[in-house]
């Protein structure tokens, strides 16, 4: 099993990265978070990886940080949640985000992603709230769920929501509050 990839990075686009190691130039299919985190091509890189292999298919993901490659393998432990999902789903925010999101149970930011059902997304809140633990609902958005509605019913993205009200953070109290501060914060 391959752990991480160091060489040169090579080409990148939003969706994969060749990295050269030792004169043998791996793809590596990364989620949009990841593109952002790399350096120019020509430059050196390091990602972890993790490799998926079935019957029919062997696929190498790549990932900027551990705690990206650790929510794409607890992504996978979901019952209908392939590797495509796992990498949309890792393309919407940052994983605190995304932890924070599972955590709260807000299962519309999971169905913003294209292929997931209300019911999928609700999997996925069942199987993974409780790893996710009660510091990712502490540590961002998720423990303003309902102002992330409100916002996304405004006609915000997921994702400028999340980061609204993780701005906001947690220094603001009532629901109401945290809103107004997000609003302001968006309008800036």
């Amino acid at each position: 099993m391959i752990a991480y990839l160091t060489g040169t990075l090579t080409s990148k686009e939003p969706a994969a990265v060749v990295v050269e190691t030792s004169g043998i130039g791996y793809r590596l299919m990364i989620p949009v978070s990841t593109y952002s985190a790399l350096p120019e091509t020509g430059q050196s890189v390091t990602l972890h990886t993790y490799q998926y292999v079935r019957e029919d298919t062997l696929a190498l993901f790549g990932f900027h940080s551990p705690a990206e490659h650790a929510l794409f393998t607890q992504l996978l432990s979901v019952s209908g949640i392939g590797p495509k999902v796992a990498l949309a789903i890792l393309s919407l925010a940052s994983p605190a985000d995304i932890r924070a999101a599972i955590a709260a149970g807000d299962t519309a930011f999971i169905t913003s992603v294209p292929g997931i059902g209300k019911k999928t997304a609700e999997r996925v809140v069942v199987d993974l709230r409780d790893a996710m633990g009660t510091a990712a609902t502490e540590s961002g958005a998720g423990g303003h769920s309902e102002v992330v509605q409100a916002l996304v019913g405004l006609g915000y993205s997921n994702k400028e929501a999340h980061a609204a009200v993780r701005q906001v953070g947690n220094h603001i109290e009532g629901t109401d509050n945290v809103l107004h501060a997000a609003l302001r914060g968006l309008a800036a």
